[in-house]
């Protein structure tokens, strides 16, 4: 006989299963521009194809920064503003293009070649993506 307990367990146990299946699998790429630009490290995070709101990201980070020059990078690199709080940000920018950046080339090449747009840093309390590798 059957313990009325044992089908909860099973759905539980394949709705753990489905979700890790689904979000997984994505992994972080990094990067860094070369010379002059090689200050300029970069992390792709491609979209999650099986979920509805999910979408790339593409982050350029200069770890050689201090807080105090934050402000003055984010508008060079053509930001409107730099962050409010810096102690609360990574020395990284948000980079868009016209469309989806949909690759870490197409990511790398807007970095780089100084093709990209940007609006906003990134908080330290993201947690959408791992730039530990870029930030040392």
């Amino acid at each position: 006989m059957k313990s009325p307990n044992s089908q909860p367990k099973k759905t539980h146990y394949f709705l753990l299963i489905a979700v890790f299946s689904l979000t997984g699998c994505i992994q972080e790429q990094y990067s860094e521009c070369p010379t002059p630009r090689e200050s300029l490290h970069i992390m792709f995070k491609p979209k999650a194809s099986s979920l509805i709101n999910s979408h790339s990201f593409c982050i350029v980070c200069d770890p050689t920064l201090n807080e105090s020059e934050f402000e003055s990078w984010a508008i060079e690199m053509g930001a409107p503003q730099g962050p409010q709080d810096p102690s609360s940000v990574h020395p990284c920018l948000y980079a868009y293009a016209d469309g989806e950046i949909e690759t870490m080339q197409q990511c790398e090449q807007l970095v780089c070649d100084n093709n990209a747009s940007y609006n906003d840093m990134v908080g330290k309390n993201n947690g959408n993506f791992d730039l530990s590798p870029i930030l040392q």
